[in-house]
């Protein structure tokens, strides 16, 4: 074979891999050089490279780092290592260490980096944003502004200023976790620069770090109260925005932090709404009431992450009460469904098609009014077939048909549609199913209502049958796994985990189409050809286990959907062995042992 021809088959093959871990499998396997070493060690350098210079870190990484900055001399084999990195996830510490200080050197070496995420409490400093500022390629940077270790601190990143004058008008992405008050204003000081930024294209902010304008009564919010003001920052081109916010924060009627960004341009608009206040909730949002949908034209994907504690839907109905156990409501979005969904009629909001909402973020709620704490929703059978006699007040069942027929309208345009109405049984999959259009649905995401299974049969056919009536479905996500199974369902052993591994199968098995079955929070398992060459029960692999360093998560063709994304496991439902970000002890180790041996010993 023409060795261009094989290293663009091979090269081609080898961008679909994006576990580092089978590729340093290859690496073992294979002497230097060969070829195809050559070409799996680029694509390594593709991938994140997680970095520790906290002074408790990987004791390997003194010699990792060394063995970097030595790889970019022109003589190394079989390239300059460090400058086909394009990915580095910096682990800063807490304290300026001796390794810390060499960053600048590695930086001067390091001339392909894209991706830049830096975590720790000390920010990257004005002489390593100066040097990183002549990277021409860099243009996605991620940076935790605030202590991570004290929430309520108000110490803050305060080299912002130079990153505002150097590195900041040519990212295409920037990424600021743990905002605080102080970091707010650093940045509403600045905006006048802001208008310069035409290549950002993606902001995310965490807007829950610190107390903002705490009144003094009672616990102290994290981030902002309804009534603190935010100003526009200016940016001229953002597309896509997620912000991480506290549920006091967008409770009043007022469009609150999304006053900081132009609406015109939204194509994404990703909201992940945290309790304010430990460890309660605030249970009525009216963000939607405030926001125009006529200023949303571009929108084509709205995503809200309602994080609430409850604990019912991990447990059988006769299992033991758990005294430590949480049950609390689904916020109630005011204005979501009637007034901002509703514009579609109108023809506003033109160009959705990915609808990710998960609680019962579009339940109607009992009542016209956030009178009820906490409040109270009609289920989908309820809304949907609504029982002859019991539904006597003609004004709410009216507002109900309304409701549905709004519904319809919205459901029946979307091509990817993760729903918001709590547990389903097969008959409320099926009412909402029927809304959408089987020409179009490519992704469905639902939390199923366990509690009316057997405990020890798979996932009912009822359920399976609507699935099986959908020709363009690609994606399934069910989001609540089966009670009692918590600790085992990500496992691909049948010995360990065979009801939930039946279960996968039976979806696949239902519907043709299906190339990904997700299962609870981040899991997903994909058949092992497509389209399907058998009907054996396994014909499936775990593709993603949902307990990889999320910072070293990465997209592209191949990767695991965005879609399948719900967020980091939560501890309060009983998830373990999940840390945030973990240590990278073992990547540290594999990048110090991989570059011993391609480096000279001398």
């Amino acid at each position: 074979m023409d060795d261009v021809l094989y290293e663009d088959i091979v090269s081609h093959i080898l961008s679909y891999i994006y576990d580092s871990e089978t590729l340093h499998v290859i690496l073992r396997s294979v002497p230097p050089a060969h070829p195809l070493f050559i070409l799996a060690l680029k694509r390594l350098c593709q991938l994140p490279w997680p970095l520790s210079f906290d002074e408790f870190g990987p004791s390997d990484m003194f010699r990792a780092f060394d063995l970097l900055i030595k790889s970019a001399e022109p003589s190394t084999q079989p390239f300059p290592f460090v400058n086909a990195l394009r990915h580095l996830v910096i682990e800063s510490g807490s304290k300026k260490t001796a390794l810390r200080e060499g960053l600048v050197d590695l930086f001067r070496v390091t001339r392909n980096l894209r991706v830049l995420d830096w975590c720790g409490e000390i920010g990257p400093s004005k002489e390593e944003l100066t040097v990183l500022h002549g990277h021409q390629s860099l243009e996605d940077f991620r940076v935790d502004c605030g202590s991570t270790t004290n929430s309520y601190s108000d110490e803050s990143w305060e080299e912002i200023e130079d990153l505002v004058s150097t590195l900041g008008p040519s990212l295409t992405s920037l990424d600021l976790r743990k905002v605080n008050l102080k970091m707010y204003k650093y940045l509403e000081s600045h905006r006048a620069l802001f208008p310069s930024y035409r290549s950002l294209e993606r902001l995310s902010l965490d807007l829950t770090e610190g107390v903002w304008d705490w009144n003094g009564l009672g616990s102290p919010q994290a981030g902002a109260s309804s009534a603190f003001q935010f100003v526009n920052l200016g940016f001229p081109s953002v597309k896509e925005v997620e912000m991480r916010v506290g549920d006091l924060t967008i409770s009043g009627e007022r469009a609150g932090p999304m006053d900081l960004i132009n609406w015109e341009n939204l194509v994404s608009l990703g909201l992940f709404v945290d309790p304010c206040i430990f460890p309660s909730s605030i249970f009525d949002i009216s963000l939607f009431k405030a926001l125009r949908p006529s200023q949303f034209p571009s929108l084509a994907r709205l995503e809200i992450r309602d994080t609430v504690r409850n604990t019912s839907p991990w447990k059988w109905p006769d299992d033991p009460e758990d005294a430590r156990g949480w049950h609390e409501s689904s916020r109630c979005y005011w204005g979501l469904v009637p007034h901002f969904l509703a514009s579609v009629r109108s023809g506003f909001l033109p160009n959705l098609a990915h609808l990710w909402v998960n609680e019962k973020v579009l339940c109607m709620p009992k009542g016209s009014g956030p009178d009820e704490y906490p409040p109270e929703f009609y289920g989908v059978g309820e809304l949907w077939t609504p029982t002859p006699g019991v539904d006597e007040d003609e004004d709410e069942g009216k507002r109900k048909r309304e409701w549905v027929g709004i519904l319809r309208d919205v459901l029946g345009r979307l091509e990817s549609l993760r729903v918001g109405f709590g547990p389903m049984s097969a008959r409320d999959v099926g009412l909402v199913l029927g809304c959408c259009s089987p020409d179009k649905l490519a992704q469905f995401g639902f939390q199923y209502k366990w509690e009316v299974a057997d405990r020890e049969s798979v996932i009912p056919s009822a359920l399976l049958e609507h699935l099986s009536r959908l020709p363009k479905l690609a994606d399934v996500h069910v989001l609540q796994i089966r009670p009692g199974t918590q600790d085992v369902y990500r496992s691909p052993l049948r010995s360990e985990n065979g009801r939930t591994l039946d279960d996968i199968a039976a979806i696949f098995k239902s519907n043709p189409n299906v190339c990904r079955v997700g299962w609870g929070q981040n899991t997903v398992w994909e058949r092992r050809s497509f389209p399907a060459a058998t009907e054996e029960p396994d014909e499936f692999i775990l593709a993603h286990d949902g307990f990889k360093d999320p910072r070293l998560v990465v997209e592209g063709p191949g990767a695991v959907p965005r879609f399948y994304d719900i967020g980091p496991i939560d501890a309060y439902y009983g998830e373990v062995q999940f840390e945030p970000r973990p240590a990278p002890t073992k990547e540290i180790r594999e990048l110090k042992d991989l570059l011993t041996r391609i480096l000279p010993s001398n």
